[in-house]
């Protein structure tokens, strides 16, 4: 991350969240075709303006899981003047996490959406799962 991101974490004691229509990605919380094709019309009619307006109210934290550094990671995320990873296990990361807020924490697993399905459909399940292209 931007060495000021992190300060700001220190500074606040607070992961930041973004929202998950200002992440960039238009297919942020979409579901593949063979999830959709698989809705009754009464279905998809019932889900569609929910699944339109989720985005706004879907709040993300990021993280990348690896077991080697990315160079790509590091142009995405921290700028020129310099950048700073924190390195944890996913359960450390969790246990870290101690609150009373409601939230829900997983590992992104990687779709082709064309071919591919969600096997449990549920609000957050689209935002544990994205293209091939993003892994």
């Amino acid at each position: 991350m931007d060495f000021t991101k992190f300060v700001s974490i220190l500074e606040n004691g607070a992961l930041f969240f973004a929202r998950a229509d200002k992440l960039g990605d238009p297919f942020e919380g979409s579901l593949p075709r063979r999830n959709i094709d698989s809705f009754r019309d009464e279905e998809s009619n019932m889900y569609a303006p929910v699944m339109q307006q989720l985005p706004r109210f879907t709040l993300i934290s990021c993280w990348h899981e690896s077991t080697h550094e990315s160079e790509a990671m590091w142009k995405l995320y921290s700028s020129t003047q310099g950048g700073i990873a924190i390195k944890t296990r996913f359960e450390s990361f969790v246990k870290s996490l101690g609150t009373n807020e409601q939230f829900h924490i997983g590992r992104v697993q990687y779709l082709d959406y064309d071919g591919d399905q969600i096997p449990e459909v549920d609000t957050l399940s689209p935002y544990l799962h994205k293209r091939r292209s993003f892994a």
